[in-house]
C-alpha cells in the first residue's frame, strides 16, 4: 500500500509542478496554466493508477523525483536534500489510507472548482517551495486577499512552506506565518479543512518547538469531525513527546494493528523516549528498547532521541549503554549521534570520553583531524586559550576547521554547568579567531550567563553584539536575556524591571515584535523566587491572550511557579489559585505537567505542609505519573528536611530508590546547599561520605558547594586541600569567584592572593574585587577586558606593545 501510494503521488505532483513552471515561463495566464496543470496531474494520476493495478502494488514502481533529465523537475519537498525529511512525511501522509486519499481527492476537486470560476482564480497564488520569507509573505497576503473560492490545495502548500527548514526566518516567524494562513483560511466560508491541512499546521507547531500550542487545534479537529489518520497520530505523538505526555502517546498507540504499529514506529517510540526524558525518567527509556525488541520494531528510530535524552540529563553512563546496544544490533552511527553523545560527556567534564567519541566519529568516516579536534575541545573546556590557539593553528595547517556541532555541544555543557565565565571565553575565542558565531551559539552563550545569574554580562554581550556588522536580530537572544534577569541573585527588583524595559526598547529598535517565547520569558522574571509577583505574571499572560496567543501549559506553568514562590503559611500556600490551574488542565483534558506539579509541591513546602506534599506525591504514584521517578521533584522536600536535620535528609534521599528514582549527585545538592547556608562543615562532610557509600559520583555543583561551605567558615587550608585533590573537570570558570565572594573579609590578603594563584593554575579566574576585604581601587586604573581583547586582536607593532602593557598592568 505504501509503495502504491507513493507511486500515485509522485508523478502527480511532479507533473503538475513541471507543467505549471513551463506555462508560467512562457507568459501564459495563471488561470490557464493552473487548468492545464490540473489536467496534466489527472493524466499522470490515471497512468500511475493503471501501472499500480498492473503491478499489484509492486515496490519497484518508478518514482519521479524530479531527476528525469534535469534538476528542473523537482516536486514538492525536493528543493534540496535537507528537505528530504519533509518529503518523506509528505509522501507517507498522502498514502496512509483510503481516508487520506479521499481528502486529497476532495482538495483537488475544490481546487479545480476554484480554477473553473474564471477571473477570480487569477488572484490565487501558486506555491512551490519558497526560501525567501518576504516572497512567501507576499504570496500569502495575495492568497488571503483573493476573491472567490479559496483553493484547499493552495492553503495546504502555503502551510507546507512553513515547514521548510531553509526558510530564512526563525522558528517563531514560521509559526506566526502558519497561524496567519490558518486563521484567515478558516474565516472564509468556502474553506473546508481536511487531514492535509491539520497535518501541516500541527507539524509546524511541533517542529518549531511549540508543542503546547496545539490544544485549540485539537478542539477544532473535533468540531470539523476530522478523522485521526495514522500520519496525524504520528505528528500528535511527536507533540506529546515534546510535552512529556506519556499517557497520551500510549493512548494513541492503543488498539493499533501490527502493521500500523510497525509503520508508525519511527514516530511513536521516539516520542515515548522524548516524553520519558522530559520527565527525567531515563531508565524507562532503556526499558523501551526491550519493548521494541519484543514488538520486532527496529531500534534505529530511537537511538538519537535516547542519546539526546542522556545528553540533556547529563548521564554519560546511560549513553554508553545505548552505544553498547547499537553495537550489538549492528546500528551504524551517523553524524547526528555524536552531538548528544559529546554533550553528555562534556557536561560531566569527562574529556577522555569526549576524545574517544571524536576519534570514534573519525573512524566512522564522519570527521577528519580528530586529534586536533579533541585537543581544541579539551583546551576550551578548561579555559586554556593559549593551548586552544595552538590546536586551532595545527588544525588549520592540516586543512580542517573546527566542527560547529562540537563547539555547540561544548557551549551547551557550559549552560548545564552554569559556567558563564567559560562560555564567554569560548565566545571571545571564536570571535577573535575567525570562527563563525551563529545565532544558536549566541543564544546558548546567553543561556549560560542566565544559568549563573550574570545578568550584567548578558546585557553587555547583547549590547555589544548589536553593534557587530553580522548581528542577526533574533527574539531567542532577547528571551535568554530576560531569563538572565530572572536568575540574577544580586540585581535589585527595581533594576531588574528597569532593564526589562530597556530590553523591550532595544527589541523595538531591532524591528522585533515580542513573540510567545519572549513574553513567557518576561513573565518568568515576575515568577522568580526573588521577585515573585503573581499579579504581574497574570497581567503578562492576559496581554498574550489579547494579542491572539492561545494560553497553554507553558503559560500556566509560569503562573503556577509565581504562586509557589510567593506561597507561605499566611496565605495558605496559594492553594486555591493553584487548584484552579489544575482544574483548568483537567477540564481541557491536558494531563498534569511536571513543572506545574513541582510548583504544587513547592507551595506546600513553603507553607510548612510536608504531609500535604507527601500526599500529592502518593497520589501521583497511584496515577503512575512518569515524573514521580525524577529526582528533581523531591528536591524541595529534601531541602526543607535538611534545614532541620542533615541525617534525616540523607535518610530521605536513600529512600527514593524504593520509588524507582535513579539517585544521582543532584539529589544531594539541596542538603549541601542547606549546609553551606548554615556553615555546617560536618554536615557537608557527612553528605560526601553518604555519596561514596551509595557509589554516587560528585559533580561540579557538589564541589562548588563544598568550596563555598569552607569559604564561609574562613577555612583556607581546607579550600587548598580540596583544590589540590580535585580534578580539573569538576571546576567551573566561576568556582574561584564564588569562593572569594564567600570568604570573610577578615582573611589576610596574602592568603587570598595565594588562592587566586592556585585557581589560575587550573585556568579558573578569581578576581580580587570579589573578595569583601579587597582594598578599594579606582575602576579607571584597570583596563577593561574588552580593551585587552581588542588590543590582543591587532596585528601591528604598536598594538602588540599596547597589549603587553595591558597584560603587565593586569598581572601587577
Amino acid at each position: 500500500m505504501w509503495a502504491t501510494s507513493r507511486a500515485l503521488l509522485r508523478p502527480r505532483v511532479a507533473a503538475a509542478q513541471q507543467v505549471q513552471r513551463l506555462l508560467l515561463s512562457t507568459g501564459r495566464p495563471l488561470a490557464t496554466a493552473e487548468k492545464e496543470t490540473a489536467a496534466a496531474a489527472a493524466t499522470s494520476q490515471d497512468a500511475a493508477a493503471a501501472t499500480a493495478n498492473t503491478n499489484a502494488g509492486s515496490s519497484t514502481q518508478p518514482q519521479s523525483n524530479g531527476s528525469s533529465g534535469s534538476n528542473n523537475n523537482r516536486g514538492v519537498g525536493d528543493r534540496n536534500r535537507s528537505n528530504n525529511s519533509n518529503r518523506r512525511r509528505f509522501d507517507n501522509r498522502q498514502g496512509e489510507s483510503a481516508a487520506g486519499g479521499a481528502s486529497r481527492d476532495r482538495a483537488a476537486t475544490e481546487g479545480e472548482r476554484a480554477l473553473q470560476s474564471g477571473e477570480s482564480a487569477t488572484k490565487n497564488e501558486s506555491f512551490g517551495f519558497i526560501e525567501d520569507p518576504g516572497e512567501l509573505r507576499r504570496r500569502v497576503q495575495a492568497l488571503i486577499a483573493a476573491e472567490g473560492p479559496l483553493s484547499s490545495e493552495s492553503v495546504f502548500l502555503a502551510l507546507m512552506n512553513c515547514l521548510n527548514t531553509n526558510l530564512k526566518t526563525n522558528a517563531t516567524g514560521r509559526v506566526e506565518l502558519a497561524e496567519t494562513i490558518w486563521k484567515n483560511a478558516r474565516a472564509r466560508p468556502d474553506f473546508v479543512p481536511n487531514q492535509d491541512h491539520y497535518f501541516a499546521i500541527l507539524r509546524t507547531y511541533v517542529l518549531n518547538r511549540q508543542p503546547f500550542a496545539i490544544n485549540h487545534l485539537l478542539s477544532q479537529m473535533d468540531k470539523d469531525k476530522v478523522t485521526l489518520t495514522l500520519p496525524l497520530k504520528q505528528v500528535l505523538a511527536e507533540a506529546y513527546g515534546r510535552r512529556g505526555d506519556v499517557a497520551s502517546i500510549r493512548k494513541l498507540m492503543h488498539g493499533l494493528s501490527d502493521a500500523d504499529r510497525a509503520a508508525g514506529a519511527s514516530s511513536y517510540y521516539p516520542a515515548l523516549v522524548s516524553a520519558y526524558a522530559k520527565n527525567g525518567d531515563l531508565p524507562a527509556c532503556l526499558k523501551l528498547l526491550d519493548e521494541m525488541t519484543e514488538a520486532k520494531v527496529p531500534l534505529t528510530s530511537v537511538v538519537y532521541h535516547l542519546l539526546h535524552g542522556c545528553g540533556q540529563n547529563g548521564r554519560p553512563d546511560l549513553a554508553l549503554k545505548v552505544l553498547g546496544v547499537m553495537r550489538s544490533n549492528g546500528i551504524e552511527p551517523t553524524a547526528a549521534v555524536f552531538y548528544p553523545l559529546i554533550m553528555a560527556f562534556a557536561r560531566t567534564g569527562d574529556m577522555s570520553q569526549v576524545k574517544q567519541a571524536i576519534e570514534f566519529r573519525e573512524r566512522a568516516g564522519l570527521r577528519i583531524s580528530a586529534t586536533h579536534e579533541a585537543r581544541l575541545f579539551s583546551a576550551l573546556f578548561n579555559g586554556n586559550t593559549a593551548e586552544a590557539r595552538l590546536a586551532l593553528s595545527d588544525m588549520r595547517a592540516a586543512g580542517s576547521e573546527p566542527d560547529h556541532l562540537h563547539l555547540l555541544a561544548l557551549m551547551n555543557s557550559f549552560v548545564w554547568r552554569a559556567d558563564g565565565s567559560r562560555a564567554m571565553v569560548l565566545l571571545k575565542f571564536m570571535q577573535n579567531n575567525r570562527i563563525e558565531v551563529r545565532s544558536s551559539m549566541m543564544h546558548q552563550a546567553m543561556l549560560a550567563l542566565a544559568s549563573c545569574g550574570d545578568a550584567d554580562k548578558a546585557l553587555a554581550v547583547l549590547t555589544k553584539s548589536r553593534k557587530l556588522p553580522r548581528y542577526k536580530k533574533d527574539n531567542e537572544v532577547y528571551s535568554a536575556a530576560y531569563q538572565a534577569l530572572a536568575a540574577s541573585p544580586t540585581m535589585s527588583t527595581k533594576d531588574v524591571f528597569a532593564n526589562q524595559n530597556m530590553l523591550r526598547k532595544m527589541a523595538i529598535q531591532d524591528g522585533l515584535r515580542p513573540n510567545r517565547n519572549v513574553l513567557l520569558a518576561q513573565a518568568s522574571i515576575a515568577a522568580s523566587a526573588r521577585h515573585a509577583a503573581p499579579e504581574r505574571v497574570k497581567a503578562t499572560l492576559d496581554f498574550m491572550r489579547s494579542v491572539g496567543y492561545e494560553m497553554d501549559v507553558d503559560g500556566q506553568a509560569v503562573y503556577a511557579r509565581a504562586l509557589a514562590n510567593s506561597a507561605s503559611a499566611k496565605n495558605g500556600g496559594n492553594q486555591e489559585a493553584l487548584q484552579a490551574i489544575v482544574q483548568e488542565l483537567t477540564a481541557s483534558g491536558t494531563p498534569m505537567h511536571i513543572d506545574i506539579f513541582e510548583s504544587l509541591l513547592i507551595a506546600r513546602v513553603r507553607a510548612n505542609d510536608l504531609s500535604g506534599a507527601e500526599a500529592l506525591l502518593e497520589q501521583a504514584r497511584k496515577s503512575n505519573e512518569p515524573f514521580v521517578r525524577s529526582e528533581n521533584i523531591y528536591m524541595p522536600i529534601t531541602e526543607h528536611i535538611a534545614r532541620e536535620s542533615v541525617p534525616k535528609a540523607l535518610q530521605y534521599v536513600a529512600s527514593l530508590s524504593e520509588h524507582g528514582v535513579d539517585v544521582t549527585s543532584a539529589s544531594f545538592l539541596p542538603i549541601l546547599r542547606a549546609c553551606m547556608k548554615r556553615k555546617n562543615v560536618s554536615g557537608a562532610t557527612s553528605v560526601v561520605k553518604a555519596m561514596k557509600e551509595q557509589s554516587v559520583e560528585p559533580n561540579c555543583f557538589v564541589y562548588n558547594l563544598l568550596f563555598q561551605t569552607y569559604a564561609k567558615m574562613g577555612d583556607v587550608d581546607a579550600i587548598n586541600n580540596l583544590l589540590s585533590s580535585s580534578k580539573s573537570e569538576i571546576l567551573t570558570g566561576s568556582t574561584g569567584n564564588l569562593v572569594l565572594a564567600a570568604l570573610p573579609e577578615t582573611i589576610p590578603l596574602p592568603q587570598v592572593e595565594q588562592l587566586i594563584k592556585q585557581f589560575a593554575a587550573y585556568n579558573v579566574r578569581a578576581e580580587m574585587s570579589q573578595f569583601a576585604g579587597a582594598p578599594k581601587t579606582e575602576p579607571a586604573a584597570q583596563p577593561s577586558s574588552d580593551e585587552r581583547t581588542g588590543a590582543g586582536s591587532r596585528s601591528s607593532t604598536s598594538a602588540s606593545h599596547s597589549n603587553n602593557k595591558s597584560d603587565s598592568s593586569s598581572s601587577s
